[in-house]
């Protein structure tokens, strides 16, 4: 399963993506965007700190998380293990860092490019990626475009609203993408996180999430996995996707 995304990741260089027309709109220097998503559970067998493990006070929920980076076209050039719900989506980011780093450095044929965007400066041999809120701080690490947010007791500046605009709107490619593969729904988590993750890549790495690249107003392709629906015996539970 990993050759699919692998392919998407030495095919669509950032040189390859500008003579194709399919760069980021607001931020051209990004290569790709990265997001987290929850899938929740039923609760897992075993004492309080095993659930503890599982549970996401942001959702309310038992689940596990795994991460996606997407290309501006709609193509997932990696996803994630599985993890547990608790775990923060930076810390899920700054597990992959080794990945990150090695795909957003510059080829050969990228240095000469433009590249005016944001840390240019800080990182002139990497390309950025975009994410969100639950990423700040990640620019320590990476060349990481995050929105701004709003100070305890202020508020947001009328540039730095509109800057969140234009992420989001860049970012919309990765919020697709989780919109066609959520429709599963996992009763228990044991020995099913692997599973999960597997699952998450056949649906986003398989078929672009646009039926044209980089042209969202064209509307998503409607579609089946082949894997919609499976039934697996776990330790006497039955997981429904």
């Amino acid at each position: 399963m990993a050759k699919y995304i692998d392919q998407p990741a030495s095919k669509f260089t950032m040189s390859n993506l500008h003579r194709s027309g399919q760069r980021f709109k607001n931020f051209p220097s990004a290569l790709y965007a990265v997001d987290v998503t929850f899938q929740p559970t039923f609760a897992p067998a075993g004492g309080f700190a095993e659930k503890k493990r599982f549970f996401s006070k942001k959702h309310g929920q038992y689940g596990l998380k795994v991460e996606a980076s997407v290309l501006p076209n709609g193509l997932a050039i990696h996803v994630s293990p599985a993890v547990p719900g608790s775990v923060a989506d930076i810390s899920i980011c700054e597990s992959m860092e080794d990945f990150h780093k090695a795909q957003l450095t510059k080829a050969d044929d990228d240095v000469a490019m433009e590249d005016g965007g944001p840390l240019s400066q800080e990182y002139p041999r990497t390309w950025a990626v975009l994410a969100d809120k639950g990423y700040q701080g990640l620019h320590r690490h990476l060349r990481a475009i995050t929105p701004a947010k709003r100070p305890p007791g202020g508020l947001l500046s009328v540039e730095e609203m509109a800057n969140n605009d234009k992420i989001a709107s860049d970012r919309l490619s990765i919020i697709v993408v989780y919109s066609n593969s959520q429709r599963t729904a996992i009763p228990s988590t044991g020995g099913l996180i692997d599973l999960f993750s597997f699952l998450l890549r056949q649906e986003v790495s398989t078929i672009p999430a646009t039926s044209s690249y980089g042209r969202w107003s064209s509307g998503i392709q409607a579609r089946e996995s082949p894997m919609s629906t499976v039934w697996l015996s776990t330790l006497g539970d039955t997981a429904y996707l």
